[in-house]
Order: C-alpha cells, then structure tokens, then sequence
C-alpha cells in the first residue's frame, strides 16, 4: 500500500495537468490581485465601499413626501383664503339688494308726511305718500338703493356728486355723519316746492334719500332728508 502511494500522486498530478485550465479577464485578475473587484467581478470592492456607506447613511427620500405633502397644502390654504378676501373686498359688504321700503319705519314715514303713509315699492325705489291727498298737498318721500360692486359703487357716487347743477341750487355739502361717504345738496323742481337729497355710500351700496315737504321750507327739508338717511344707514348697519 505504501509503495502504490507515489504512483497514485503522479498519476492524479497528469490528470490535473490534462484538465484545461481556468482563466480570468484581465480586469478580474487586477481586481482579485488588488481587492477593488466590482459588480461585475462577483464581489464588493474597496473603492465601493465608501459610496454604499454614503447610501447607508442618507436619509430615505420617501421619508420627506409628508413634508412635502404638508408644505404644498398649506399654500394651497394660504391662497385660497387670499383669494376669497381679495374677492370679498372687490365685491363689497352686501351680497342682495337691501330692500328699500325696510330702510325705513313707518313711524318715521308718519312724521314727515304728516299722516298714515303707504309705501309702494318698486326697485329700486321705495315711495311713500298719504291717501287721499292730491298731488299739490302730497309731501313727496322717496328712498332709491343701488348695488354693485365696490368700485363701480365708489364711481357711481362720485359721478353723482359731480352732477352739473342745473335746477339744483348752490347748497351741495358734504356729510360725515354715516355711511363711507355722504353729501346732500338742494333742489327747486319748480311749482314753489324745495326738495333734499342725501346720498350715502355704504360698501357697495349707494342709498338716495329724496324728501320735498309741501312748500318751500328748506330747513324741513333738509332735516327730513337727514333723519331719513340716518335711519337708513343705521339698519342697513345691522344688516
């Protein structure tokens, strides 16, 4: 048994000799000579190693979509809040059109008709007048509301404040008293009579207050005018 033994070796070192023998691509022998194998050599080199520890270590991006996901929502709110103020300014106070007859109560109307009134309402006028009188002895009391949009109301009631005067006398003066803005101003229709108007603007309504007592007491119809318009702008207030 032991003198076979050398036979056995040279003969298992010939059938290793006749086996082909296996050979590696150049860059796979540099890559096993010097360690810095990649991907494609089967294993992980040195030179990756620093960048699959950079990988390792940053943060995972889907962990920032909540982030995201909030920052986005909350410019969506910040401009949709914009958006609805920025519309409401441009649109005024008032959504509908005040009713005019309700400005005013019939106390009031009472007053300075000198008797039980009827208020006729067509919009946008409100016109309140005692039966039975003619149109001589009938005090005239009228209330006209106008709605838009802010900007157009802030033209409108400029534009009828600068009206040329015409029949209207020279007293037109402006008012603090209510409303954004206000001014009133006297009128001689003809027939004897003196008419007051008060105009106010209030957002984007603009309210016309016409009163003409029978004759041509224009301190009556002045004060008339402005009780009027101070009632009214008080209830469109509380609206």
């Amino acid at each position: 048994m032991q003198g076979a033994a050398p036979a056995d070796v040279h003969q298992r070192a010939a059938q290793s000799a006749d086996r082909p023998r296996r050979r590696f691509p150049p860059e796979g022998r540099k890559a096993a000579q010097t360690g810095t194998g990649d991907a494609r050599s089967g294993g992980l080199g040195l030179r990756a190693l620093p960048h699959y520890a950079a990988a390792m270590m940053s943060p995972s991006r889907p962990e920032r979509a909540p982030h995201v996901a909030l920052a986005a929502a909350a410019i969506g709110v910040a401009a949709l809040a914009f958006w609805l103020y920025q519309d409401r300014t441009q649109q005024g106070d008032f959504a509908a059109d005040p009713r005019p007859c309700t400005l005013v109560s019939a106390e009031t109307a009472g007053r300075l008709l000198a008797g039980p009134t009827d208020a006729v309402e067509a919009l946008p006028y409100c016109n309140w007048a005692v039966p039975g009188l003619g149109s001589d002895a009938q005090p005239v009391l009228q209330i006209q509301v106008s709605r838009s949009g802010l900007d157009e109301a802030r033209v409108s009631f400029q534009r009828t404040k600068e009206e040329p005067e015409g029949k209207m006398g020279p007293m037109t003066t402006d008012l603090s008293d209510f409303g954004d803005e206000a001014f009133s101003r006297v009128r001689y229709p003809g027939g004897g009579r003196v008419t007051n108007e008060v105009f106010f603007r209030r957002s984007n309504v603009v309210v016309a207050v016409r009163y003409a007592p029978v004759g041509d007491d224009i301190d009556h119809a002045q004060a008339g005018a402005y009780d009027v318009a101070a009632e009214a702008a008080a209830t469109l207030g509380k609206g």
